[in-house]
């Protein structure tokens, strides 16, 4: 009963150690978006991490979106790891949320619920409650699209 125990407190504090971006990310939304005639289709996108090229400090990441009657649509690109959220992003983002013009907020998704801070892009009105999960993003809305967190995987090779 102890090494199960022990195993499992070694297990969860292996897990919150790992630091975002890392290989192994995985987030998975679904959502809906409408189509400039007006059409509302519902999608899943899934998202991961999949190599780190230490030279150019970059992830492969890929990605596929699927909605019913499309093909599903795959990309594939190198992202420098700077362009990518990291822990210390996420965390400055949500100790000093009302200093950027965020709202301190928790949000339930199909992932679970998670204290966010909700920021509205100025450009488009677009919001996104960030919170430490792969990718920063808990839930997304704009005018024509919404967005929400159904699962996600962190990774285990930090770099």
């Amino acid at each position: 009963m102890k090494l199960m125990i022990a195993a499992l407190a070694l297990t969860a504090f292996s897990t919150l150690a790992q630091a975002m971006p890392a290989v192994g990310d995985f987030a998975a939304f679904d959502g809906t978006t409408v189509t400039s005639q007006g059409q509302q289709i519902a999608f899943h996108t899934e998202i991961a991490l999949t190599q780190f090229d230490a030279s150019q400090n970059a992830y492969l990441q890929q990605s596929v979106t699927t909605a019913p009657g499309i093909q599903p649509i795959q990309e594939q690109k190198w992202v420098n790891a700077n362009e990518l959220l990291s822990d210390a992003t996420v965390q400055q983002i949500l100790a000093s949320c009302a200093q950027q013009g965020g709202v301190s907020e928790t949000v339930t998704v199909p992932a679970g619920t998670f204290n966010t801070c909700k920021i509205t892009d100025s450009s488009d009105g677009s919001m996104y409650n960030v919170s430490q999960v792969p990718f920063g993003i808990v839930k997304a809305t704009s005018t024509q699209t919404n967005m929400s967190l159904v699962s996600f995987r962190t990774g285990t090779t930090v770099q």
